[in-house]
């Protein structure tokens, strides 16, 4: 399934109540499951810096993970959560990358 992605906060959360930068070091990549959906939260969300961003530029922000933490097989992975499903803690997301290092 392709996905679409965008730039949130972490700790502002996807739609904060007032406008807002976020802070540093927060940023984390957001997965769409329609460019329609994307296009219309970029619309409606109060982070100033919410951008569209590429998948490549996804994988670069995401953090790795333990893979176990995530229900995977390989050592470590990138996740990135699905908008609009369960809470942050990886209730339902993809993986951008996995390695055995």
């Amino acid at each position: 399934m392709k996905h679409y992605y965008a730039l949130t906060d972490s700790f502002t959360g996807d739609n904060p109540k007032e406008p807002t930068a976020g802070f540093a070091y927060t940023k984390e990549p957001l997965a769409f499951t329609s460019a329609a959906e994307r296009r219309e939260w970029l619309k409606t969300t109060k982070l100033t810096n919410a951008a569209a961003i590429t998948r490549n530029e996804a994988i670069a922000i995401a953090d790795w993970r333990i893979g176990r933490d995530c229900g995977c097989a390989a050592e470590f992975v990138k996740p990135c959560r699905i908008y609009g499903t369960g809470d942050k803690m990886y209730a339902d997301y993809i993986i951008l990358a996995e390695s055995t290092i």
